[in-house]
């Protein structure tokens, strides 16, 4: 199920589906060459979570959420395309955006040297990341390297592929073909995913949208993508998203996507766990929490919250910390971070600048993407919606 690009139109509707590990979101979105991307419509669902730990519930408590969004997006939404003059048979594409744990992605540097000189085809460079490939998907299906959630197992199918970067000699180039070199480095991140998941997303689209082309992408690729467009003039950043019960990293250095990462720690995870110490209902213990986090509880209730959180959010640090190296073993760390963590954007913001002051810690929201993509009136602004749609038509 690979992924390809249709070639540019002067008009098209497309359907983007992010699937995280804790919500379903759903957005028409409107492309018209040489315009501004619109945003028609936004339909956010909530995957319930009664018992994270069971991987089978989290499966069909996703795929529930997904029906229901699509079910939404397959009336509502293209009674709101008819405003364009279009139809449901007008829909070609949909893009589904993928958080872990229901995609595992990474990339790869390669630098190969010839001892004399050879001359470079798209088949060798192509025959290279083939077989890297194979490497990759072998390492994870021994190593069940997303174990943590239950997801993952031995079916892992390759869904995605982007290059990032070709140097010859050392020289960045976007022409390579029939050039004779000495060294080529490469560098470029593949996604592979269940294909017994993909099966049943997909029969949940034939259900409701008769879609010309289904096409999957990595939220972290992605990301990446937009990040460069909206930040050019940054060369090196680290971008966490912190969504329900996992986290994601991407780590940019010298404009390259340097690494690609998730851990099974999120915003949800926190709540639930102070809430399981407490004793008490989740809704409860999110208010408590929130009067905590404004410094609005009485000294007593200060103490007894920071007695829980603290050693929580230090485990989330330690895995953040692992995901993304250590400076004391010669890995050199971007200071600018860019965090996403929902409403706990201070906590986890915080906790890095604890453990590095020279940290300097942007939230998403960044004014730039104005200037690439326009929210219809009364339509619900989501950033990552709409840096996901930045760089899918970036990729057209």
């Amino acid at each position: 199920m690979f992924s390809f690009f249709a070639h540019k139109k002067e008009e098209e509707l497309t359907v983007i589906i992010d699937i995280q590990s804790g919500l379903v979101r759903g957005s028409l979105v409107f492309n018209k060459e040489n315009q501004i991307s619109n945003i028609l419509y936004v339909i956010t669902k909530e995957i319930d979570q009664k018992d994270f730990s069971d991987s089978s519930f989290l499966v069909e408590a996703m795929l529930k959420s997904l029906g229901d969004t699509i079910s939404i997006l397959s009336s509502e939404l293209i009674n709101q395309a008819k405003i364009f003059g279009y139809n449901k048979k007008s829909i070609k594409n949909i893009h589904y955006v993928l958080s872990s744990p229901w995609v595992l992605s990474q990339s790869k540097t390669l630098t190969l040297k010839f001892d004399k000189a050879t001359k470079i085809k798209k088949e060798f460079i192509q025959g290279i990341i083939n077989e890297e490939r194979k490497n990759i998907e072998k390492k994870f299906k021994e190593n069940n390297l997303n174990k943590d959630s239950g997801i993952m197992n031995s079916d892992l199918i390759f869904i995605e592929q982007k290059i990032f970067e070709i140097k010859l000699n050392g020289y960045k180039v976007n022409e390579y073909e029939d050039k004779e070199i000495n060294d080529l480095e490469i560098s470029f991140a593949i996604t592979l995913s269940s294909k017994i998941l993909l099966n049943k997303i997909d029969a949940i689209i034939n259900k409701n949208i008769k879609i010309h082309k289904i096409q999957y992408h990595s939220a972290l690729l992605l990301n990446f993508i937009a990040m460069r467009i909206l930040v050019p003039e940054k060369n090196n950043f680290v971008s966490i998203h912190v969504h329900n019960e996992l986290t994601d990293i991407v780590v940019v250095k010298n404009s390259l996507c340097a690494s690609l990462s998730s851990f099974p720690i999120g915003s949800s995870t926190i709540l639930r766990k102070t809430s399981s110490i407490l004793n008490e209902n989740i809704e409860t213990t999110k208010s408590s929490l929130k009067l905590f986090l404004d410094k609005k509880t009485d000294s007593v209730q200060e103490e007894k919250f920071k007695n829980i959180v603290d050693p929580l959010i230090q485990d989330w640090y330690l895995s953040y910390a692992k995901s993304v190296g250590h400076e004391d073993d010669g890995v050199f760390l971007p200071r600018s971070i860019y965090l996403s963590a929902h409403d706990y954007d201070d906590l986890f913001g915080d906790t890095i600048k604890n453990h590095n002051e020279l940290a300097k810690i942007f939230n998403f929201e960044l004014n730039s993407i104005d200037a690439h993509i326009i929210f219809e009136k009364n339509v619900e602004y989501n950033q990552l919606m709409g840096m996901y749609a930045i760089a899918l038509r970036s990729m057209i």
